[in-house]
């Protein structure tokens, strides 16, 4: 996680923060590269790659915002919404385009959300682990760095020593790893 050893330059609470937006940051490259297929590449080129990457660079800033008016127009949280069914929902969106047919983008959406699969169904396995990451996201602002004494929640444990925090799950990996992703 971490090579700074002394509580004193690093606390809990910042290690927390940061391994949170780690793991932010891992996702988001995750989800683009998934969603928007840039782990296919068109060309083998170098200069051919890099345009691949800028464009859908580019393309994500305009699917994301899209995908929160799709929530909103459905009344849904926007982690609800399937940014993977979204993206090629556009096909249909731009084949209605050229039929003629003017349509507003994010009525068309919502209108089609349950032919499309906008609406992600709920998973008991989801439900579990956003529950679990709710507890880990709790306990990390209760901790005390003058506290030598480990908290518990589930497998999670926040222990302080003399040389650093440990944080040890029999379990992280599949909480905080995604899909795919190898170490």
């Amino acid at each position: 996680m971490t090579n700074v050893l002394s509580p004193e330059q690093l606390s809990a609470q910042e290690l927390c923060d940061l391994y949170r937006r780690r793991w932010q940051i891992e996702s988001a490259f995750l989800l683009t590269k998934r969603l928007l297929e840039l782990g296919y590449l068109w060309v083998g080129h170098r200069q051919g790659v890099q345009i691949q990457i800028l464009a859908t660079l580019i393309f994500y800033p305009v699917l994301n915002p899209l995908v929160g008016q799709v929530a909103m127009a459905l009344s849904q949280p926007k982690e609800k919404i399937s940014v993977a069914m979204v993206f090629p929902s556009l096909y249909y969106v731009a084949k209605a385009v050229t039929r003629g047919e003017n349509p507003d983008v994010v009525s068309y959406l919502a209108k089609r959300a349950k032919l499309f699969g906008l609406v992600k169904a709920e998973r008991k396995r989801h439900r579990e682990r956003d529950a679990l990451s709710q507890e880990i996201g709790g306990l990390c602002p209760s901790v005390d760095t003058n506290d030598r004494v480990g908290r518990k929640c589930n497998n999670v444990c926040l222990t302080w020593n003399d040389q650093s925090v440990r944080l040890e799950r029999v379990l992280f990996l599949e909480i905080f790893k995604p899909d795919g992703l190898a170490f």
